[in-house]
This record gives C-alpha cells, sequence and structure tokens, in this order.
C-alpha cells in the first residue's frame, strides 16, 4: 500500500538508541524509506521504534507496552519473536528497506484505526472533546533543525573518521600508477588470517581458536560470535600492520614459526568464553577489521573499473560506519556503479565509498556482475583507445604484480 502524496510522515520516537543511531534513522528513513517516516523528539509520537537487540531492549519494550499497549511499535532484531500483538509490528535485522516501508505501512493503518472512533466520539454533541494523550515520553536530544543535525553528524564522522583511519586523496581512475596505490592484499594482514579461520570453524562446526603472536582469537559458529580481549587502540594498531612483521613485535618469536594456528577449543573452555565481556559479534568484527585494514583502500582482487552491488544492508545499527554510509548503501543497493561513480553522484570523497564496498566485501554483501555489464553512465571509463591502452597496461602491472 503506497503512501498518499498529501500524506504527511509517520511520527516515529526511538527508544533506547543514542543520538548517533538516532541520526542514523533519520537519514534511513529520508533516503530509502522515501520520507515515509520521521524520527521525533519531544513532539508526541505516533509509534515507537525499539531496537530489541540492546541490553535493556525486552525491558524497555515490556515497559512501554505496559504503559502504552494501543501505541504501535515497531521491533528490530535480528531473530525477531515469533508472535507479536496486534500492535507490534517486527522488522527482522538488517532492516531492508521494503521491509521498513512495509512495517511503516501497517503502522499508519493503526494509528489511522485508533483515531477513527475518536472522530466518531467528537462528532455527537454530548460527547466531551477527548483530550490527546502524549503516547510516550522519550528523553532524547531535541532536534531543532534535522537538515543542520545530519549535516553536523556527517562532519563529526569525517573527523573520527580521518583521526583512525587518515586521508587519502581522490585519485584519477585512468592513471595506472594512481590506481596500483588503491590496493591491498587482506591476506597479509590480520583480516585475511581472521577469515581463514572462520571458514575452519564454519567448516568443522565447533569453537575454534586462532592462535597468533598477538593475540588468540576464538571463533564460535553456532552463535555467531567473536572472543578476542583487546581493545579499540590496540586493534586499530594492529589492522595497520602487515601480519609478517607482528613476530618482529614479539621478543623470543622465531621468524621461522607459523604465523598462525587454528585448534578446536574444548567444551568447558567455550562456555567460559562465551561468558566474556570481550564477546562481538562475527559481523561487526569483520566489518571493524576491515576498515581499519583497508583505511579507505579495497581488495585486490576487485576490479574498481567494473560494477558493484550491494547485495544487502548491513545493520547498520550494530557496526562503526563511514562518513554518508546511509547515502552509499541506498545508491549501491539501487544500481550498479563503479565505486568512482558513486562517489561523484553523491559529490564526496572517493575514501569513503572505498571504506564502506571494502567492509561490506568484507561480509559478502557485495556483488559484481559479469564483465561485459558495463553502468549506464560510464564517467570513469575509458572514453578513448588511449585511455583503453592505459588499463590494459594497469592490468597488466596487477598481474604482474601478483606473480611477484
Amino acid at each position: 500500500m503506497s503512501q498518499k502524496p498529501s500524506e504527511s510522515p509517520l511520527r516515529i520516537a526511538v527508544l533506547g538508541m543514542d543520538s548517533r543511531t538516532e541520526n542514523l534513522f533519520r537519514m534511513f528513513f529520508r533516503g530509502p524509506c522515501q520520507n515515509r517516516a520521521m524520527v521525533v523528539g519531544s513532539e508526541t509520537p505516533e509509534a515507537t521504534l525499539i531496537d530489541l537487540d540492546v541490553p535493556q531492549g525486552a525491558k524497555l519494550f515490556e515497559q512501554h507496552r505496559s504503559r502504552y499497549p494501543q501505541q504501535p511499535v515497531i521491533l528490530l532484531s535480528i531473530n525477531p519473536p515469533a508472535e507479536a500483538d496486534a500492535h507490534t509490528i517486527l522488522v527482522k535485522k538488517p532492516a531492508q528497506a521494503q521491509a521498513m516501508l512495509a512495517a511503516i505501512t501497517r503502522t499508519q493503518e493503526l494509528v489511522a484505526a485508533v483515531r477513527q472512533p475518536r472522530s466518531a466520539a467528537q462528532a455527537e454533541p454530548s460527547a466531551e472533546p477527548e483530550e490527546a494523550k502524549p503516547a510516550m515520553k522519550v528523553v532524547t536530544r531535541p532536534v531543532a533543525n534535522e537538515g543542520s543535525a545530519q549535516r553536523a553528524a556527517s562532519l563529526l564522522n569525517e573527523q573520527v573518521f580521518k583521526s583512525y583511519l587518515g586521508h587519502r586523496d581522490d585519485i584519477d581512475p585512468q592513471d595506472p600508477k594512481q590506481l596500483a596505490t588503491l590496493f591491498y592484499n587482506p591476506r597479509e594482514f590480520l583480516q585475511g588470517h581472521v577469515h581463514s579461520a572462520w571458514e575452519v570453524a564454519v567448516t568443522r562446526d565447533l569453537p575454534t581458536r586462532l592462535e597468533t603472536p598477538w593475540r588468540s582469537i576464538s571463533f564460535f559458529p553456532d552463535q555467531r560470535m567473536i572472543h578476542v580481549a583487546a581493545d579499540e587502540a590496540q586493534l586499530r594498531a594492529v589492522c595497520g600492520i602487515p601480519f609478517r612483521n607482528i613476530v618482529s613485535m614479539d621478543v623470543g618469536m622465531d621468524g621461522r614459526q607459523s604465523l598462525s594456528n587454528v585448534k578446536t577449543i574444548t567444551a568447558d573452555e567455550a562456555k567460559s568464553l562465551l561468558e566474556s565481556e570481550h564477546l562481538v559479534s562475527l559481523e561487526s568484527f569483520l566489518w571493524k577489521i576491515a576498515l581499519l585494514t583497508s583505511k579507505g583502500r579495497i581488495p585486490d582482487a576487485v576490479d574498481p573499473l567494473r560494477p558493484i552491488q550491494l547485495k544487502r544492508w548491513p545493520n547498520m545499527t550494530r557496526i562503526t560506519l563511514p562518513p554518508h554510509a546511509m547515502r552509499i548503501a541506498a545508491l549501491l543497493h539501487d544500481s550498479p556503479m563503479t565505486p568512482f561513480q558513486a562517489a561523484q553522484r553523491l559529490g564526496i570523497r572517493q575514501q569513503y565509498v572505498f571504506a564502506f564496498f571494502s567492509a561490506a566485501y568484507a561480509l559478502g554483501l557485495i556483488s559484481q556482475p559479469a564483465e561485459g555489464v558495463r553502468p549506464a553512465t560510464a564517467s570513469t571509463q575509458p572514453a578513448n583507445p588511449a585511455a583503453a591502452e592505459k588499463v590494459s597496461l594497469f592490468k597488466k602491472i596487477l598481474n604482474r604484480l601478483k606473480m611477484s
């Protein structure tokens, strides 16, 4: 059921989310959800959005439902409950645009159903005017101007991005020398060892440990969780170093020793680790180490002159996002194009698109059509024989580098 042009956006309050996540949903509602909904703060909301997977999510939902049993609630969860009451709409994470649009449509229907009896009562002369009852009180940061709030969030993310991952200038995709600086090999870093160890754990279908000269990393395929006793700064430092160089950082390590070793974890040890505070989800960990390793570059297995497409949205509320992530995701999900074209279309730095692409690629969320498929606007494709010769030369250079 589509929204009528005259309908105003559904007013939704978010519960149990920080200001950063609120801003993400503002952008999500504006972009992929076509302005069908908007996040409100102190204004009276028509519905509430709750992340059921946050530590207090279930409790927040229970408290809210006991206070406002008639108000529609959209519940987000990786594993949503099998059943829900008539005023609760379940959306499975990661929230796809179509699923959220359907939830918004259903919520609008519920809101309209609540309003109809009130209208009939107001039409009777003897009826007392019914006082509007606030749906809920949400403690959130007031937003005076959503446009400026979104820009502020983007600006803040850009500053943090630069301090974490550095700055890379845009490059000319038709210059082989510049293109050669764009690539990195995940197998030379911790990222590649983590991916290989996860594949072993999945194949064995058992809890597995990756032992490295840096830290031990444990994998739990059933729970899709990873355990690593390292803080943010330690992880950021190790992700930026070629893994072969980590051996020399540890006194007494024999340079000929294997860099990593994969072993099965005992049941008792697995139980203990699963109760640790250092446990993180597989998706968020793989995404983060891809960001920290790539630093705005892309894996060397990818041809950046061919169009790419986002197969599905990542779970935006649970991962570290580069600047303009919502806009990048919406664009790449809707139609195939090269990373260069995406940056040009959005008017943003290429590094932000490359960082998002590398993290999404690490989660298997990126598809690349067959060789013959090209995007409609081929602004980054060779426009003449000389440019085509440059690209051919670049491919030869890459092949030579891979053989060396």
